[in-house]
C-alpha cells in the first residue's frame, strides 16, 4: 500500500527536484556536446569557404582572337600577383587601347570595372589609363581589387624567324601584307633553266611562320616573264593580284594581271592588256578594289611612244592611257606606285633628261574617285643639279590622313657635286607643301642602292636600305628628337630586293633576298 502522506510529501518536493535534475541534465549534455559543437562550428566555417570562396582572378590576358586587327599575338599574365597589381607590356605601336580581356575567377564570383559587369572575351575597356577590376564573391560579402596597367614595350627588336630556300629568286621580289588579316605575301620570279623563256612568277604567303606556296611552287604565269618588273597587291577581301610583263604575245613584255580565286590563278581581262613593253610595272588596288597599273613603255612598236608613262585601269575591261599632261616630251626614266593608307593610289616618276630646264625632275600623282591629279610636277631639290637615277631608290607611300612620303636621292648636300644621298620628303596635304624629313640619309648613292619605306600604326616612319656593304639596314624617324635613329643591320650579309611593312598591331616584317637567292625574313616585335 502506498502511504498517502509519503506520496504527498514527495509531490511537494517534486517541482524543486525536477528543476534541479533538469539543469543537471542540460549541463551534462552541454559538457558532453561541447567538443562536437566546436567541431561543428569549425566544419561550418570550412563549408562556407567552399560554398562562398574568397574572390580572386585566376587568369588574365589579352588575346589576338578577341582583339582582331589590334593584336597580332596573345599577351597573357603567367601568374596573378597576390598584390593585385597586374602589368602587361604591349608593342610600342599599338595606339588603340580599347581592348577585350579574357579572364577566369573562382566559381560564382562577379567582376566589374567602373561599376559595369564584365564578361570574359566580350567586355571592352580603355587601358590608356589603369583599369580597376573589382572581384566579388557570390554572397557579396567580400571583394578584391585588381589594377591592370598596360605599358608600352621599349625593347622592340628585329629577329630572324622565317626563311625560304625551296627555289631561287631570280630578278626581284615584292612583299605586301593583307589588309584583312595582316598576312605577309611575297611574289617573285624564278627561272627553271638558264633560258629566260622558262621564267615564271611564284607567290608565297606566311602561314604559322612558314612560307607556303599560293598555287604552283614552280610558277603559274601563262607566258614567260619578261625582265624583273612585276608588282603585287591585295584587295580588301584578301585576294592577291600580281602584275607581270608577259612574253607570250608577239610583242614581248606586255603587262598581264592574274588574281588568286581560291584554287588557281586566273587572268584578269586578257593576257597582254596593252601593247607596251612594260618596265617599272606596278599594281595597286583602288578604293573600289579595282586594279590600277602604271608602267614605262620601252617599246618603239607600241601605240604609245617610247618612255611614255602609261596608266591602266580596270572596269570589266582594261583602259590604258597617258597620265594627264604626260606628253612624250616629258618622257619617264623610272616610276613607282603604291596604295596609300587613305585608300588612294599614289605614283611617282623621274623624268628622262631635261624637261622644262629641270634635270631628271620628280613628279607625284594621286588616283582617287577614278581621277588622276598632280601633287608635284617636275621639280628637284633646291641646291641640287639633278635627281639621281640609281635603281630602286624611288618610292612613294601615304598615311591615312593623306600625308605622302617620297624617297629619292639628289646631290643638294654636296652643292651639286658628285655625292648623292638618300632624301625622304613629306607632303602636307593641308598646306600642299613638301619638306625634308630630318636630315638626308648619309649614304653615298650608287646604281645598285635600294630603299623601301613603311609606316607603323602610330605614324612612325621606317626606312630600309642597303648600307655601304649592302647589308639590309633599318632606321626610323624619332618624332620626339626629330632625328633618324641609329641604323640597325638586320644581317651581316649582302641583300637585294628589300621589303618592309607593318601590321595594324604594330608588328613589323622585313624581307630580302640573300646572296644565295633565298628569301630571308625578319620580324619586329617585343622581346
Amino acid at each position: 500500500m502506498i502511504n498517502k502522506n509519503s506520496k504527498n510529501r514527495t509531490s511537494e518536493r517534486g517541482p524543486q527536484i525536477s528543476v534541479v535534475m533538469k539543469h543537471l541534465k542540460n549541463l551534462t549534455w552541454a559538457i558532453c556536446l561541447l567538443p562536437a559543437l566546436l567541431s561543428s562550428c569549425s566544419s561550418s566555417k570550412n563549408n562556407d569557404a567552399v560554398d562562398v570562396p574568397e574572390p580572386a582572378l585566376q587568369s588574365y590576358g589579352f588575346y589576338a582572337a578577341d582583339n582582331a586587327g589590334k593584336l597580332a599575338k596573345d599577351y597573357v599574365v603567367t601568374s596573378i600577383p597576390t598584390t593585385g597589381k597586374i602589368a602587361i607590356a604591349l608593342p610600342t605601336f599599338i595606339e588603340n587601347l580599347n581592348l577585350v580581356a579574357r579572364f577566369t575567377t573562382n566559381d560564382g564570383n562577379t567582376v566589374a570595372v567602373g561599376g559595369q559587369a564584365q564578361v570574359s572575351k566580350t567586355s571592352s575597356n580603355d587601358f590608356s589609363i589603369p583599369a580597376d577590376y573589382i572581384v566579388g564573391n557570390s554572397s557579396g560579402t567580400l571583394y578584391k581589387k585588381y589594377t591592370v596597367t598596360v605599358s608600352k614595350a621599349s625593347d622592340m627588336v628585329w629577329s630572324s624567324f622565317a626563311n625560304y630556300s625551296n627555289n631561287t629568286v631570280y630578278g626581284g621580289m615584292e612583299m605586301k601584307l593583307s589588309p584583312t588579316d595582316d598576312t605577309p605575301y611575297v611574289a617573285y620570279k624564278i627561272r627553271n633553266s638558264d633560258d629566260d623563256t622558262k621564267a615564271k612568277v611564284v607567290v608565297l604567303k606566311l602561314v604559322d611562320n612558314v612560307w607556303t606556296p599560293v598555287g604552283d611552287e614552280a610558277g603559274f604565269s601563262g607566258g614567260e616573264v619578261y625582265s624583273s618588273y612585276y608588282g603585287l597587291d591585295i584587295d580588301s577581301k584578301g585576294t592577291p593580284y600580281v602584275a607581270y610583263a608577259d612574253n607570250s604575245n608577239s610583242l614581248s613584255g606586255c603587262p598581264t594581271v592574274a588574281k588568286w580565286n581560291g584554287s588557281t590563278w586566273e587572268t584578269v581581262g586578257s593576257i597582254g592588256l596593252n601593247d607596251t613593253q612594260a618596265t617599272y610595272l606596278d599594281i595597286a588596288m583602288d578604293e573600289n578594289d579595282s586594279p590600277v597599273l602604271t608602267m614605262v613603255n620601252a617599246s618603239r612598236k607600241s601605240a604609245f611612244s617610247r618612255y611614255d608613262f602609261v596608266a591602266a585601269t580596270y572596269s570589266s575591261a582594261w583602259n590604258s592611257a597617258l597620265l594627264p599632261g604626260r606628253a612624250p616630251a616629258t618622257a619617264t626614266y623610272m616610276s613607282s606606285m603604291n596604295r596609300g593608307a587613305d585608300k588612294a593610289v599614289y605614283a611617282a616618276l623621274i623624268h628622262r633628261g631635261k624637261v622644262g630646264g629641270v634635270n631628271y625632275g620628280l613628279s607625284v600623282f594621286k588616283y582617287a574617285a577614278s581621277q588622276w591629279t598632280t601633287i608635284r610636277d617636275n621639280t628637284i631639290q633646291e641646291g641640287a643639279t639633278q635627281t639621281s637615277i640609281a635603281l630602286k631608290i624611288l618610292g612613294v607611300i601615304a598615311a591615312s590622313d593623306g600625308t605622302v612620303y617620297l624617297s629619292s636621292s639628289d646631290n643638294a648636300a654636296s652643292n651639286g657635286g658628285s655625292v648623292y644621298n638618300v632624301r625622304i620628303e613629306k607632303y602636307n596635304a593641308s598646306t600642299q607643301t613638301w619638306s625634308t624629313v630630318g636630315n638626308v640619309i648619309d649614304r653615298k648613292v650608287d646604281t645598285s642602292l635600294q630603299v623601301k619605306m613603311a609606316l607603323a600604326p602610330d605614324g612612325t616612319l621606317f626606312v630600309m636600305y642597303q648600307d655601304i656593304q649592302k647589308y639590309p639596314t633599318v632606321i626610323y624617324f624619332d618624332n620626339d628628337t626629330k632625328q633618324w635613329s641609329s641604323p640597325i643591320a638586320l644581317s651581316q650579309t649582302a641583300a637585294t630586293d628589300l621589303n618592309i611593312g607593318f601590321t595594324k598591331a604594330g608588328i613589323g616584317y622585313a624581307s630580302f633576298v640573300d646572296p644565295d637567292g633565298h628569301i630571308a625574313t625578319y620580324k619586329y616585335d617585343a622581346k
